[in-house]
């Protein structure tokens, strides 16, 4: 018999489909429970059920707590996370089990309801816990997908506290050099323009947090000033026919 032949579209189509259920079937395993032999802990007193296999795999935190002769948890089997949000410990946990995490995001239109502005407050601060948890144990590509929502979300919050609130948790539990959002100039230069429209807002800012108003201060005006010597560069080329790229 010849051999069949197959296109790469094909072969693509059959390895997405594959992933697909790959993914549902990793995400069935962390929701029933079932075969697990180990557990996690939270603060509210519930516990996760969990597959060593998946977990150490997936995160080196785990790997090294589960050890065998290491810590007790090596022992036990149980990894107690009391210190962290139980949201978002669920949240990293079921991005490890299925490399996806997905928030309902608000669509961008001209006027929000007070619900609508409430929920993105809650989720904001949410986003805020889960991008914390990734970057404490060891989760990158998370913290990139919280990245991408918390510039989603910010924008919507009816009150100022709420992004204070929001970033001030980060900058408690994420390592400067491992912080996004500190290194984010799109992210500061929105922060530092939203802020100085309202000389309340700068106020509350000040008093709530002068650490990151001397941050916005350093680093966002730089970056501003980079943009307009940027522009201004652009317009003497354009002027002379010599623009700058």
């Amino acid at each position: 018999m010849p051999p069949i032949e197959r296109g790469k579209s094909a072969e693509a189509d059959e390895d997405k489909e594959n992933l697909i259920s790959l993914r549902r079937d990793l995400e069935k395993a962390f929701k029933s429970g079932e075969n697990c032999d180990m557990a996690i802990a939270l603060s509210n007193g519930e516990t996760i059920e969990c597959h060593r296999a998946i977990l150490c795999n997936r995160s080196t935190f785990f790997a090294n707590a589960l050890k065998p002769g290491r810590f007790k948890e090596g022992t036990t089997g149980t990894v107690e996370m009391l210190d962290d949000p139980p949201t978002a410990i669920k949240a990293l946990v079921e991005f490890l089990y299925t490399a996806g995490y997905k928030l309902t995001t608000v669509k961008r239109k001209q006027r929000y309801t007070k619900k609508e502005k409430q929920e993105a407050s809650n989720t904001l601060m949410h986003i805020a816990e889960v991008y914390a948890v990734a970057a404490v144990y060891g989760a990158p590509q998370l913290m990139r997908r919280m990245h991408g929502y918390f510039h989603a979300f910010y924008a919507l919050i009816p009150h100022l506290s709420t992004l204070i609130r929001a970033l001030r948790h980060i900058f408690n539990w994420v390592p400067e050099e491992r912080c996004l959002i500190r290194r984010d100039g799109h992210f500061l230069k929105a922060c530092m323009k939203y802020l100085y429209l309202d000389s309340g807002e700068r106020k509350e800012m000040n008093e709530l947090d002068p650490d990151f108003f001397m941050h916005l201060d350093k680093h966002a005006w730089k970056l501003i000033e980079d943009d307009c010597d940027n522009w201004a560069c652009n317009w003497l080329g354009e002027v002379r026919g010599t623009r700058v790229r």
